[in-house]
């Protein structure tokens, strides 16, 4: 028991003591702070927390920190180079004051920053912010004796783009103590960065701060001097460099009671004080009073410019400034303020169409008003608000006796006299008006306005009485010129209980040096709350001088010097007066409105209103609820004198003219019918336009209309024109057009037109006046609700010529008829007869007739058949060449195109599913010429988005051609097709007579077997390259064609070696030829002279495509023993883009003259080179074998290269005429 004891009271303290001890120098210690403590900190904190070293004395409370780090090392919160502090722990266990006996924070920086997606750096800044709760706790009272931070650096940067930085700042305090006198002293460097309005760059900023706090921390007394320099970057692009700011400010707070000494603001510039504000004065919070004095003096334009610049982007000049003086007191609820303002020299921009102008623009307010808020009155001493422009008087708004107002809930009664506010404006000169228009702009003239304005608010009286002149009003712009008008309104109108507005007198007039222009006057009465009113509108005394106004853009026309003349004497009379009233349900009803204008030599016009007239102007119900009648006339109006309203450039004059026009309407209300005719005559029209004189032409037109809520028609079309007296045209119809669908629209048309039209409008050639006549009847019916439509038409023909503008002799005249008759509706479309009928001189060419009908969206099989008994190529070529002859390539040089387009588009795809259609084609007597016949037999069908030619068989002078053809149009990529065709039999005598000149009597030749398959998708060049492929065979013989044939640049190009042997045998020197070279080259001149042909025995084709490349297989034509041409062979490949790989071998007389060609078809490039060698080694048994070959054996072989390339390096000229 006794051992028990001695551990329990003896060793177990001793060994607690022992382990407290340890405990304590182990956290007190560098490693149980740095590994321990602050880990645990950090671990409570949310961040981590790391020191190189720490060190903490708890007998002389003490601590120090050093290389502190919190947060992520890569971006820490706080990075601190040393933290020291000395506590007094003392004083915050028995005194509850936080006793610090120094503080030193070294070389610190404090980085707070957002990502993207919202967090911090700093962690707790991450938790949401948890509200304070309220404690009893005893307030913590606050000593330090010595505070120092040195170089400490802030950053902060968010996810909006705002970034504050404070480098370099340093802070020291000696004593800061509650209910003791402290000093703070702090300066620094702040860079400020808010998205693209405001970028500090930099700003030194320094402070000396004398404060006393009470024991909650209020001050009782603060004097602060803040001092901003070296301020440097922009707001809003404001620029900010070369600025100081100083704020000053003393304040004492004793109880309730605050006493401003001062608080001033100075902004400087360079060395000058641009900017003072000063405040001074007193205040009691409880009960509040306040005794307030402000002086602006002044607020220069460097920071009036900053702020509405910022505020709205506007900028007031160098020369602008603010200055106010004012003094606001509050006392047992009473408000009194006082002051005046003058804002002077603000330099206005004034945008307009060519330029800025600028204009100086003051405006000085005085003012005094008192308000009782217990008495609720207003009281208004005095109040004026002037305004100038330029330094000069613009307008003065005032009132002339004090104004006093009480009010009760939202009623509101004066007390005493009506307040009375004047406008005055004394003969303001206009000039200063001039920078709001344009720089070309003259402007001159004298503004008077003197306008009174009473005011009853109590009983929500208004009345304005005055008077705005204009003196002597100038304006000029280019061609626009009012001079010395005179502008003089007045105005005499009352608003009575806000409601009822009565114009006693509302005139203004126009006037030019004395003499009137117009009067303008309206008087009446209108309330607004019940919608009526009265009111009657006049104008009057319009005369000649009111063309000065209304036509200023012709007055000073160079190109019409006489046009002021031919205004003045125009003698314009006009009245104009009308009478309506608005009603309560927004009804406009018109008692009387008549016009009438005359001129003295230029006929007259006329509107009346023949019965009143109203108009429901509330959207509900029929806009009109009476009856309407207009009737209107011109008599006699001289068309010369529209000249004043043409264009100044145009080249158009009407010389003379007269028009008369008489014209009715009527609508009646009942079931809203219009009924409008008009009757129009244009005698002895001579006006003169492109270069050209139309004179003597007459014209007539009448027609009348009617229109209701089912249709509108427009009957007796009837218009007319004549040309010296003779029927040019004659135009008559009608037109009915069904509003709601429940009938058919029509339209009926009868035309008549002949050469005279032409003539009058000088369509027609000296060389060829006859231009023939045709005339058009014809029907429209159609129904928009079951969209359905009948056409019948008739254009008879008697005498029409294909005109030729630019040779009017190539003109050809033709004679026949077309008529057709159709119609559609939802399913299908019927085709009752379709004819086409030409002839030359009576003579038949054009014969074709159509019937059927097409149906949409069904199976049931369509017909529609085509015939045609007549059909001359020959003579639709003639006219077509003689329409277009001068407008091709005049150079006469054939080029090559490309098959598309490389940017072309394929067709839009066609849906043909719902149709289901045979047609059957029948050509009969087709003809090119008298040796050329032919007709054809088809099937054409469409069927599951097909189109199928087949069976389609054409005999050509009695040889048979087979084809097949079908394409699927369905595809946005492309249309597909196949394409077959086998002619057999075929005499091509006469297409070679028929289409070459000259006269071949020994041509001859027959095709045996001509053969097509082609197939593909898509016609672009995409495409035909990707997609194109096919094949052609050709059998001939007994073959005899003239060299005309060659034209052709391909065929060209084959027998191009005959035109080579031609010209090379001239390079060589007679004694060196050989006699059977001699006579080959006589021969080959002869074929080309066209006085022999190129004869064949037979001859056969072979020609494959694809992949954008045509492969000549074989081209083999051969002629006899004793012929000139053995045979011409070819093998190679032509490309879609004109390409050429070509390899001919032509035997002339037992010679051969190998030839490959590269290049383009346009630009063909020969291998001379291997020509001459080739030449010389294929043939040098023949020279051998024949009588003195063996001279151009012995001819040096640099002399043959030379000859045969000297006769063939130009030898490609030749195609550039074919």
């Amino acid at each position: 028991m006794k051992k028990i004891l001695k551990y329990t009271f003896i060793y177990i303290p001793i060994a607690v003591i022992i382990l407290l001890i340890a405990l304590f120098f182990l956290i007190t210690n560098n490693y149980g702070l740095t590994k321990i403590v602050l880990p645990i900190t950090g671990t409570a904190l949310g961040m981590p927390i790391e020191a190189s070293s720490a060190k903490l004395h708890l007998l002389h409370p003490y601590i120090e920190i050093n290389d502190l780090i919190i947060g992520d090392k890569n971006k820490p919160f706080v990075k601190c180079e040393k933290l020291a502090c000395s506590l007094g722990l003392s004083d915050l266990l028995f005194h509850n004051t936080v006793k610090i006996n120094s503080i030193l924070i070294k070389n610190t920086s404090i980085t707070m920053e957002e990502n993207k997606d919202g967090k911090w750096n700093a962690s707790f800044m991450n938790y949401p912010t948890e509200p304070e709760s309220e404690s009893s706790s005893p307030l913590i009272q606050l000593d330090i004796s010595d505070a120092a931070f040195e170089n400490i650096n802030f950053n902060y940067k968010d996810s909006n783009g705002l970034v504050l930085s404070v480098s370099n700042f340093n802070l020291s305090s000696p004593l800061l103590k509650n209910e003791n006198d402290s000093s703070l002293k702090f300066n620094g460097k702040l860079l400020l960065i808010s998205g693209k309005n405001v970028d500090i760059d930099s700003a030194d900023i320094s402070s000396d701060i004398k404060v006393n706090l009470n024991k909650d921390f209020i001050p009782q007394f603060l004097d602060l001097a803040l001092l901003v320099t070296n301020l440097n970057g922009n707001i809003k692009g404001n620029d900010l460099s070369d600025k100081n700011l100083k704020l000053s400010a003393s304040i004492n707070h004793a109880s309730d009671d605050i006493n401003i000494s001062s608080i001033s603001l100075q902004s400087i510039t360079g060395n000058k004080t641009t900017t003072n504000i000063m405040i001074s004065g007193d205040a009691v919070l409880d009960p509040l009073k306040v005794n307030l004095n402000a002086k602006l003096d002044p607020i220069g334009c460097d920071t009036i410019n900053l702020v509405t610049n910022i505020l709205y982007g506007m900028d007031f000049g160098s020369k602008v400034s603010l200055v106010l003086n004012g003094h606001l007191s509050y006392s047992e609820n009473v408000l009194a303020t006082q002051g005046e303002l003058y804002f002077s020299d603000a330099e206005i921009e004034i945008p307009n169409d060519s330029s800025q102008d600028k204009c100086l623009v003051s405006e000085q307010l005085l003012f005094d008003f008192t308000t009782n808020f217990n008495k609720k009155r207003a009281f208004v001493k005095s109040f004026k608000l002037m305004t100038s422009i330029n330094g000069n008087d613009f307008a003065k708004v005032f009132v002339k006796k004090p104004l006093s107002f009480d009010w009760s809930g939202d009623q509101i009664k004066t007390r005493g006299d009506m307040p009375e506010i004047f406008l005055s404006t004394d003969k303001l000169d206009l000039a200063l008006l001039k920078p709001f228009f344009d720089k070309k702009v003259t402007l001159k003239g004298k503004l008077t306005t003197d306008i009174r304005t009473q005011v009853d608010i109590a009983n929500g009286n208004f009345a304005t009485e005055g008077k705005v002149a204009i003196d002597n009003l100038t304006y000029k712009k280019d061609q626009i010129k009012f001079e010395n008008i005179d502008i003089n309104q007045k105005i005499d109108a009352t608003l009575k209980n806000l409601s009822q507005i009565d114009i006693s007198n509302l005139t203004l007039s126009l006037s030019q040096n004395s003499s009137k222009i117009a009067t303008l006057s309206l008087n009446g009465n209108y309330n607004l709350n019940e919608r009526n009113g009265h009111l009657a509108l006049n104008i009057s005394e319009i005369n000649k001088n009111i063309m000065v106004l209304l036509s200023p853009n012709f007055i000073n026309s160079s190109d019409a010097p006489m046009i002021k003349d031919i205004i003045s004497s125009l003698g314009i009379a006009a009245d104009s007066e009308t009478s309506f009233v608005l009603t309560k349900d927004d009804n406009l009803d018109i008692k009387s409105l008549s016009v009438h204008l005359e001129t003295n030599n230029s006929g007259s016009l006329s509107l009346a209103l023949n019965s009143p007239l109203k108009i429901n102007m509330n959207g509900k119900g029929k806009p009109l609820n009476s009856d309407i009648g207009i009737n209107s006339s011109i008599k006699n109006f001289d068309l010369s004198r529209l000249n004043l309203f043409l264009p100044s450039l145009s080249d158009t004059k009407i010389n003379k003219g007269q028009l008369s026009l008489d014209g009715n309407l009527s609508i009646a209300n009942a079931d809203f019918q219009i009924h409008s005719k008009i009757q129009a005559n244009i005698e002895g029209l001579d006006l003169y336009a492109n270069n050209q004189t139309y004179s003597d032409i007459d014209a007539s037109f009448g027609s009348s209309i009617e229109l209701n809520s089912t249709s509108l028609s427009i009957s007796k079309i009837d218009c007319s024109v004549f040309y010296s007296r003779q029927n040019a045209l004659k135009l008559k119809g009608e037109y009915t057009l069904s509003l709601t669908g429940s009938k058919d629209s029509s339209m009926n048309a009868s035309l008549f037109t002949n050469e005279t039209l032409l003539q009058a409008l000088h369509l027609t050639g000296s060389e060829y006046q006859k231009v023939g006549e045709f005339e058009l009847d014809g029907r429209l019916n159609f129904n928009s609700t079951h969209k359905n439509i009948i056409i019948d038409a008739n254009l008879n023909l008697p005498q029409l010529v294909v005109y030729n503008t630019q040779n009017p002799t190539l003109s050809k005249e033709v004679n026949g008829k077309i008529d057709f008759s159709m119609s559609k509706d939802e399913k299908q479309i019927s085709l009752k007869t379709a004819n086409i009928s030409l002839a030359d001189k009576n003579i038949p060419f054009v014969n074709i007739s159509s019937s059927g009908n097409i149906i949409f969206n069904s199976n049931t099989r369509s017909s529609l058949d085509v015939d045609s008994s007549k059909l001359d190529l020959k003579k639709l070529n003639e006219i077509y060449s003689s329409v277009f002859a001068g407008t091709s390539n005049q150079s006469g040089k054939k080029k090559i195109s490309k098959i598309n387009s490389e940017n072309g588009k394929e067709p839009q795809p066609l849906d043909l599913k719902g149709i289901n259609l045979i047609s059957k084609i029948k050509f009969n007597d087709i003809e090119y010429g008298p040796l050329i016949n032919a007709k054809a037999d088809a099937v054409l069908t469409i069927k599951d988005n097909k189109i199928t030619l087949s069976p389609a068989t054409i005999f050509i002078n009695n040889s048979q051609a087979n084809i097949f053809f079908t394409m699927n149009p369905s595809y946005s990529d492309g249309y597909t097709y196949e394409f077959k065709e086998t002619l057999k039999d075929l005499d091509i005598n006469p297409f070679l007579k028929t289409f070459i000149e000259g006269n071949y009597s020994d041509t001859k030749g027959n095709i045996m077997l001509f053969e097509t398959a082609l197939e593909g998708k898509g016609f672009t060049d995409a495409n035909l390259t990707k997609y194109f492929k096919g094949n052609m065979n050709l059998d001939c013989n007994n073959i005899s064609l003239p060299y005309d044939i060659t034209q052709n640049r391909i065929l060209a190009l084959l027998v191009l070696p005959i035109r080579l042997i031609s010209n090379a045998m001239q390079y060589f020197p007679n004694t060196q030829m050989p006699d059977f070279l001699t006579q080959a080259s006589n021969i080959t001149n002869r074929i080309m002279a066209q006085k022999k042909n190129l004869d064949f025995k037979k001859g056969e084709v072979k020609l494959d495509a694809s992949k954008g490349i045509v492969y000549v297989k074989n081209f083999d034509f051969r002629g006899g023993e004793g012929d000139l041409i053995r045979y011409i062979t070819a093998v190679g490949r032509i490309g879609f883009d004109s390409s050429l790989m070509v390899k001919t071998n032509t035997n002339l007389s037992g010679v051969d003259i190998p030839l490959s060609i590269d290049g383009t078809i346009d630009n063909p490039q020969p291998n001379y080179s291997l020509l001459a060698a080739l030449f010389i080694t294929k043939n040098a048994e023949t020279f051998l074998s024949n009588a003195g070959g063996d001279r151009i054996l012995n001819y040096p072989a640099q002399n043959v290269t030379d000859s045969l390339t000297e006769g063939a390096k130009n030898i490609f000229n030749i195609l550039d005429n074919r």
